[in-house]
């Protein structure tokens, strides 16, 4: 965990580009454990730095989309 604010907002912003990168090549574990780490890394920041979501985030294959997408998963 990096020590300075600064460094904390950089290590945030690599996390979020990995957690894009695992979502477009659909590697969810990878994308999960990415979300956890970036997620310790805003409970580190200060509270004027960050901001509360209204609901919580997650990632991978939750229930199928419905009728009609041949068993597909939906992931949001």
């Amino acid at each position: 965990m990096p020590r300075r604010q600064a460094a904390k907002v950089k290590a945030v912003q690599q996390s979020l580009g990995v957690i894009r990168t695992a979502i477009n090549a659909k590697r969810w574990a990878q994308a999960r454990y990415a979300l956890s780490r970036a997620r310790a890394l805003v409970g580190a920041l200060p509270a004027d730095q960050t901001v509360k979501t209204p609901h919580p985030v997650s990632f991978g294959p939750t229930s199928p989309t419905g009728a009609g997408t041949g068993g597909r998963w939906f992931v949001p």
